[in-house]
């Protein structure tokens, strides 16, 4: 059984059940020691926040403060993935409708929407994926309740929130 860097096959074959276990093993500790199953993304761009943003508009779509990067895309083709974070977002008064998106200036890609309870904090999680054209673009975060509330977008230190731009 031969080997390549990160772990392949080397050529085609039928595998043991030995194999495979030495195969996975291998991989396993290749991943752990961060030496295996690189991927083929290429971080475009990276910007994030370490302190709570707030905003108590209601009604309509709102940019959270620092949570927008700009990014050339390369010619070629391929898709970019923009994932949005924060460790969670909550309200302070009523229940309502929060929802959060990627976007592109006024142009949404992507959103989650839920409901939350006063108080409630809730993960922000979005990931849009597409393919742009070549050039520069700027992506960023957006919410929206539908309530009158202080809704807080909360970030620290040791958990910010942020945007990440990928050429996948």
């Amino acid at each position: 059984m031969s080997w390549t860097t990160p772990k392949t096959w080397a050529y085609k074959e039928t595998l043991s059940s030995a194999d495979m276990n030495t195969y996975i093993s291998d991989n396993l500790t290749a991943l752990q020691n961060g030496t295996g199953w690189a991927t083929n993304a290429i971080v475009l761009g990276y910007e994030e926040i370490t302190t709570p943003f707030t905003t108590t508009i209601n009604g309509s779509d709102v940019d959270v403060t620092n949570v927008a990067v700009t990014v050339t895309v390369p010619e070629g083709g391929r898709k970019i993935k923009i994932t949005a974070y924060a460790p969670s977002g909550y309200v302070n008064t009523n229940a309502c409708t929060f929802v959060s998106s990627i976007k592109e200036s006024s142009t949404l890609l992507n959103e989650t929407e839920f409901s939350v309870l006063a108080n409630k904090r809730m993960p922000i999680t979005i990931i849009a994926v597409l393919t742009p054209t070549a050039g520069s673009h700027t992506y960023k975060l957006a919410v929206r309740q539908d309530q009158a509330n202080t809704l807080t977008v909360d970030a620290g230190a040791t958990y910010p929130a942020f945007i990440l731009v990928e050429y996948i």
